[in-house]
């Protein structure tokens, strides 16, 4: 008699077939359990629209993550459903909540003159970083900076 494959051995299986990357894998394999502890383990064959808009609204809300990481979830979750489960989600049309990104607005002091710095904000995976000015643009740059400030005088 042949053993019956548990639901993450199945999402394994699939992900393997279709050569995802163990990183993706790994990362499906922790939202699809996140989203089942949620709902007090229950089977997603035995959930749908409002359990999954329950959960990410859940991530964006109470564990106020960034909207690449909500959207991550929901992929996974999709994931689970369209390819492991083979339901039909079409006409589901999912509506949560979704997560807020971060905003910073670009301003004067993201030129460092003194050290020769340049300040990027909210760059790849939301990090802040430094890059050093580059020297070229320093003279046109510091003119700018002068125009905007004259403007702001005068207004």
């Amino acid at each position: 008699m042949e053993k019956k494959k548990k639901l993450l051995d199945l999402v394994r299986d699939k992900i393997r077939f279709k050569h995802y990357s163990y990183s993706t894998e790994r990362t499906y394999i922790h939202w699809i359990k996140q989203y089942i502890f949620f709902h007090n383990k229950k089977h997603p064959v035995e959930m749908g629209k409002e359990e999954i808009e329950a959960f990410l609204t859940f991530l964006a809300t109470k564990k106020k993550v960034s909207p690449t990481t909500q959207n991550q979830a929901f992929n996974a979750i999709l994931f689970l459903y369209k390819e492991v489960l083979g339901t039909d989600m079409s006409e589901w049309n999912v509506q949560a909540l979704r997560a807020q990104e971060r905003k910073h607005i670009r301003i004067i002091k993201d030129l460092d003159f003194g050290f020769d710095k340049l300040y990027i904000w909210d760059s790849k995976s939301l990090k802040d970083r430094t890059v050093p000015l580059p020297l070229k643009l320093k003279e046109e740059l510091q003119v700018q900076v002068a125009r905007v400030q004259e403007t702001h005088r005068k207004d």
